[in-house]
C-alpha cells in the first residue's frame, strides 16, 4: 500500500479528474431527478397517467440509467 502522496500522484495522475467528473455528474443527476419530481404532477395531468403508470415511468428511467452505468 502506498502512503507517499508524491508516489501516489505519479501512479494515478487521472484520479483527480475522475473525482471531479464524478462529482459534477452526480450533481447534475441530482438536479435532473429533482426537476423530474417537480414536473411529475404536470406530466401526470398532461398525459392522464395514474400513480402506478407514473411510478413505472420513474422506475424505467432509473433502471435505464443504472444499466448504462455498468
Amino acid at each position: 500500500m502506498v502512503h507517499d502522496p508524491v508516489q501516489l500522484e505519479q501512479e494515478r495522475p487521472d484520479r483527480l479528474r475522475v473525482l471531479w467528473l464524478s462529482t459534477i455528474g452526480f450533481t447534475v443527476m441530482f438536479a435532473v431527478w429533482l426537476m423530474f419530481g417537480v414536473l411529475g404532477v404536470p406530466i401526470r395531468k398532461e398525459f392522464g397517467l395514474t400513480d402506478v403508470q407514473l411510478s413505472w415511468l420513474s422506475a424505467v428511467a432509473i433502471l435505464n440509467g443504472s444499466l448504462w452505468r455498468l
